[in-house]
């Protein structure tokens, strides 16, 4: 199966696991599934970075190349195909789906 982590759960994985249930615990060690960080996280994480709203524990090159490899996971890149049903999205962007 393809996992998706989305920013809040790539940082708790690593910082706070304790804050992720069982199923996502589990599903994220499953040696068959296949961990997916999407590069819209990546551009926020280092934008959170760069306006100070969160320290990571060394560069953030580093800290994503090393994470990914321990998890084996792979960015998942945007493409205007991918982009486009966003105009379908609320006016509400903030709201995050459950």
């Amino acid at each position: 199966m393809k996992l998706l982590l989305d920013t809040q759960c790539w940082l708790w994985i690593f910082s706070s696991p304790e804050r992720l249930n069982a199923a996502a615990l589990k599903a994220i060690s499953h040696e068959s599934n296949e961990m997916l960080l999407s590069v819209a996280s990546i551009w926020e994480l280092g934008i959170k970075v760069a306006i100070g709203k969160l320290s990571l524990p060394e560069p953030i090159d580093a800290y994503l190349a090393k994470r990914l490899t321990s998890l084996r996971a792979k960015p998942l890149n945007i493409t205007h195909c991918n982009a486009r049903p966003a105009r379908r999205l609320s006016s509400t962007p903030s709201q995050r789906p459950v």
